[in-house]
C-alpha cells in the first residue's frame, strides 16, 4: 500500500471515530434531557400526601 492511501485511510478512521464519540455524546446528551426529574409533572400538594396518609393509618387502625 501506498503512504498517501495509508494516511487515507487512518484519516477516515479518525472521522469515524470521531463521529461515533459525537454520535454518544449527542445520545447522552438527549437521554439525560428526556429522563430528568420533572416536579411539574408531579402536582401532588403536602396536603394531598397528609391526607392519604392519614387515611392509611385510620384503616390500619380500624382492622
Amino acid at each position: 500500500m501506498s503512504k498517501k492511501r495509508k494516511i487515507s485511510i487512518k484519516k477516515y478512521l479518525f472521522l469515524a471515530l470521531l463521529a461515533i464519540i459525537a454520535y454518544l455524546i449527542y445520545a447522552f446528551i438527549w437521554y439525560q434531557k428526556n429522563t430528568s426529574y420533572k416536579p411539574e409533572l408531579s402536582k401532588v400538594t403536602d396536603q394531598e400526601i397528609i391526607e392519604d396518609l392519614q387515611r392509611l393509618v385510620d384503616q390500619k387502625n380500624q382492622k
